[in-house]
């Protein structure tokens, strides 16, 4: 399941409006959920879209509906590619609190940035995911 922490439209800061390759304070919507499995939260994920791209996106109810769901069906949009990086990290406080994990407790942040088929950023995500509770796998093709 999902909560909503925050949900709203702002003006991209700089570092926000330079991975969406948009100009600094640009309407950015911003979606922040607490990932939740069997009762524990897992995960802190907080997106940002370009508001230009998908106006109205906030009049759905994202602890129960899927985003990237919403984004194919009413917008048309397919996310065919991303960049990702993955770090070793302590949690900050508040994230302490959210993640109900006691300090020092080791996290995984996540950068990706997400485009769509024809190569348009739609998506830049931080993530902030348990140590405890998550594993990443990779399958290499070379």
């Amino acid at each position: 399941t999902s909560r909503v922490l925050e949900a709203q439209v702002i003006p991209a800061s700089p570092a926000i409006a330079a991975a969406l390759r948009l100009l600094p304070g640009a309407d950015v919507i911003v979606l922040a959920r607490l990932r939740i499995a069997n009762d524990l939260p897992l995960a802190i994920e907080t997106a940002h879209l370009p508001y230009r791209l998908f106006p109205n996106l906030l009049r759905h109810d994202f602890a129960v509906m899927s985003l990237y769901g919403v984004l194919a069906t009413e917008y048309g949009a397919t996310l065919t590619q991303a960049e990702q990086t993955i770090e070793a990290s302590l949690a900050q406080p508040d994230e302490l609190a959210l993640l109900q994990v006691v300090a020092p407790a080791a996290v995984l942040r996540l950068q990706r940035l997400t485009f769509t088929s024809e190569g348009v950023p739609a998506e830049y995500v931080l993530s902030v995911y348990r140590g405890d509770r998550y594993k990443f796998h990779s399958t290499l093709h070379g």
